[in-house]
């Protein structure tokens, strides 16, 4: 579909991001965003810009128009992911931090970036795009890219009370590096699961260890000196208001124990830090889902705060809508709502 404007200024560039134009990026995205959510508005730093496009191996997938004095006008951004399947490993790309400047939202300029960072997703062979939009990038996303809805998130959230009781044959401790013994645990966890981000030592070590301003607390089950689980916890994350976040889980689906002992360690941080709700998101037919409405979490959608709808952009012809809600496993870690 032809963008809803004229051809680009020609003092307008639109094209691939490079580390260099990061400064850029920042400040205008600060400015957006300020002026969106006011006095409750953290601004992003440029550490946060540059850990969250950094290379990894994987690419860029990101796209920027800048003007003639460098200023980024509209801006979209793609972190690319190793996902293992039932079709063998494919690279989902998450786009978030999308913007337009003020002068720029009616314009087609952001349509035109976001075409160019499909493009670029395209180009790298990349099966899918998915993200959380604003409203505004949600609708022109759907007219001119493309995406379908695949749902709304729902939370799962569990009032901290008392602490829970943790068994005695698993040993949870809090972890400063990411172990090299998480590659094991992961390869133990992807086995019943058809869909999932691949969550190996370096993975983590980059997404939750090397993540500057995020507090993230990451905590391991051992049994004896083996790794049977892990949590990635976010103590001040305001999805809801005194949320306390499991952002990230992996734990074989049959160890009750080892799951038992990490939500005990998660309620007593969320205690200790005097947060009121436990809170966290797995898909309906999770395994991990019916563990923990078990252990007294119940079902919340997000919507009665501020609505997550997950679009999706599918690039693969062997990924549909339906196989994607029947099998992705996904967690809050695997976007920046984490």
């Amino acid at each position: 579909m032809t963008p809803p404007s004229p051809a680009t200024p020609p003092e307008i560039v639109v094209r691939a991001r490079t580390p260099t134009d990061d400064p850029a990026i920042l400040a205008s995205f600060n400015a957006v965003f300020a002026a969106i959510w006011g006095a409750s508005y953290v601004p992003r730093t440029l550490a946060h810009v540059r850990w969250q496009y950094a290379n990894r191996g994987l690419g860029h997938r990101a796209a920027v128009a800048v003007d003639a004095q460098a200023r980024a006008l509209t801006f979209w951004g793609g972190v690319p992911m190793r996902v293992d399947t039932e079709f063998g490993p494919l690279s989902f790309v998450h786009s978030c931090d999308n913007f337009a400047v003020a002068e720029q939202r009616d314009t087609g300029l952001y349509v035109r970036t976001a075409q160019l960072g499909r493009d670029l997703c395209i180009g790298h062979g990349d099966a899918l795009g998915f993200g959380f939009p604003m409203p505004a990038a949600h609708r022109f996303d759907q007219r001119y890219l493309g995406t379908r809805d695949l749902g709304e998130v729902d939370y799962l959230c569990r009032d901290v009370t008392d602490d829970l009781p943790a068994p005695t044959a698993v040993r949870v401790c809090e972890l400063t590096h990411a172990d090299p013994a998480i590659d094991a645990l992961y390869a133990e966890v992807r086995r019943t699961h058809r869909c999932i981000a691949r969550r190996d030592a370096a993975y983590i070590g980059w997404r939750y260890f090397a993540a500057p301003e995020q507090g993230y607390r990451v905590f391991g089950a051992y049994r004896g000196e083996r790794l049977v689980g892990l949590d990635v916890i976010r103590p001040y994350h305001e999805l809801r208001p005194g949320a306390c976040c499991i952002v990230d889980r992996l734990v074989p689906h049959d160890d009750i124990e080892a799951g038992d002992a990490l939500l005990a360690a998660s309620q007593a941080l969320a205690r200790a830090c005097n947060r009121t709700t436990l809170l966290t998101s797995f898909a309906p037919w999770s395994a991990e889902r019916r563990a923990l409405c078990a252990r007294g979490f119940r079902v919340v959608p997000s919507a009665d705060t501020l609505a997550h709808p997950l679009v999706c952009l599918i690039l693969d012809p062997r990924l549909s809508h339906e196989w994607l809600s029947e099998h992705w496993w996904m967690t809050l870690g695997d976007s920046d709502l984490g």
